[in-house]
């Protein structure tokens, strides 16, 4: 398989991570490429032009990180971080859903932020704290009721994934540990893992 990637790309670390913690480095050829690039070699795999796009073995295309991790999961021998069936399927897919909208609206912000000054949006960018500020104290509240104590799953990964994003660009959110402290202390431990410390983004 053959994956396509940038190393600031939250979406493709998502899926960097989920193959790591599955164990399938070994059957996956990582692919750095450039986007906004009409020379990109990306372009002949998604003419969409984002990452991750994964090739399959059978030279099936898969693009968007929630169908990517999901393809992955099928396929590992013997490690699930998408329970099949049942209660703790849709358990992981709540706490997924509200993962994946999370780190959607953080890199919608900090996209907008990159914006010249004068051509960003205060309006959009109120309703992008407002919206990041419900969702961390949610997932505050699901920490207090014991909803990562298992794992790891899709769920916890979205969001390890997304957390570096506000230290880095989000100043308005730079004291989100102290309002937050089991997230705060969750994420200290899983940011150890050696699927998060192999695929830290570069910057610079």
């Amino acid at each position: 398989m053959k994956l396509f990637y940038t190393p600031s790309s939250c979406y493709a670390r998502k899926v960097r991570v989920m193959a790591r913690e599955l164990g399938l480095t070994d059957r996956i050829e990582e692919v750095r490429t450039t986007l906004r690039n009409p020379d990109s070699d990306l372009l002949p795999y998604n003419p969409v032009g984002r990452v991750p796009t994964l090739e399959g073995d059978d030279g099936l295309i898969l693009t968007e990180s929630a169908i990517i991790c999901r393809y992955l999961d099928t396929i590992s021998d013997g490690c699930e971080l998408i329970p099949e069936t049942g209660p703790e399927h849709w358990r992981v897919m709540l706490l997924e859903g509200k993962a994946q909208g999370f780190m959607e609206g953080i890199a919608y912000w900090v996209r907008e932020l990159r914006r010249p000054e004068n051509e960003r949006s205060p309006d959009f960018i109120k309703v992008e704290r407002q919206r990041a500020e419900r969702v961390l104290a949610d997932f505050e509240h699901e920490m207090s009721q014991g909803a990562f104590d298992k794992g790891p799953d899709i769920a916890q990964i979205s969001l390890a994934c997304t957390l570096p994003l506000i230290d880095e660009f989000l100043a308005d959110l730079k004291d989100w540990r102290s309002s937050c402290p089991k997230m705060a202390a969750w994420y200290e431990g899983f940011s150890k893992r050696s699927s998060m410390i192999a695929t830290e983004p570069e910057r610079g």
